[in-house]
């Protein structure tokens, strides 16, 4: 599976970092470890979970959080190029929320490092009010939550370096906004988008598609089919590169 993970996934290194400098920037050590996955190991499952640990602040006053990134297999040899590129941006996501949300923890108990509420607050400006009085680790949903309301467009920013650089301007941006909202659905940012105009079935259809490398006509639940071709439609990657 070594060899899946290293073809399938380049630049992880590189993504992981630039995740991170996009988000919050210091010197805090991330130790990801990219894995696949034993428990989610078929179509349907999570394309991708992220386990993390304790925030270790060192005798030398340096934060390391160690979190492992289980990738479905399934995903890997069937997803598109894109698609997977979106999980790992997502899964470095949840560590680096984590990561720093370990450090205010820190802070609101001892005040050993610089991370307080107005840091988290100035990253988190949309939902710190919801979380402004939270003294537990932050959950799934709620890291959705600050990823759809604070963080929306990073994955635009970043996810189109890596997108079919043939694609038009206005696909490319609609496929890595859907993108964005992968896994998503249960969270008030998503249930919002029908109110900005925006369709959430296309969303739903373009990340099943990517996914999944759909050539043909399918359906969602509670949506009307329709019809894709991965590289055609959406100008998506093959993920076999």
């Amino acid at each position: 599976m070594y060899n899946l993970i290293h073809d399938s996934l380049p630049n992880v290194n590189y993504l992981a970092q630039l995740a991170g400098a996009g988000v919050f920037i210091d010197s805090a050590y991330m130790h990801l470890t990219f894995d696949t996955s034993t428990t989610y190991t078929q179509i349907g499952q999570a394309g991708a979970h992220t386990i993390p640990t304790n925030v270790v602040i060192d005798g030398n006053g340096y934060t390391h959080y160690y979190a492992v990134i289980k990738f479905n297999g399934w995903y890997l040899r069937n997803g598109t190029k894109e698609y997977k590129v979106a999980r790992i941006l997502h899964e470095c996501m949840h560590a680096i929320f984590s990561l720093r949300w370990g450090q205010y923890l820190q802070w609101l108990q001892n005040h050993s490092v610089g991370v307080d509420s107005f840091y988290i607050k100035s990253k988190f400006p949309i939902y710190w009010k919801y979380i402004n009085n939270q003294t537990v680790t932050l959950s799934e949903q709620q890291d959705h939550e600050i990823m759809g309301s604070d963080y929306a467009s990073f994955f635009t920013s970043i996810g189109s370096q890596f997108y079919n650089q043939s694609a038009p301007s206005n696909i490319r941006d609609t496929v890595l906004k859907a993108l964005g909202y992968g896994g998503m659905r249960e969270t008030t940012v998503w249930k919002l988008l029908p109110n900005q105009g925006i369709d959430t079935c296309k969303y739903r259809n373009i990340n099943l598609t990517a996914a999944e490398s759909l050539i043909g006509t399918y359906n969602v639940s509670g949506c009307a089919s329709f019809t894709t071709h991965f590289a055609d439609s959406l100008k998506l990657t093959s993920g076999c590169w």
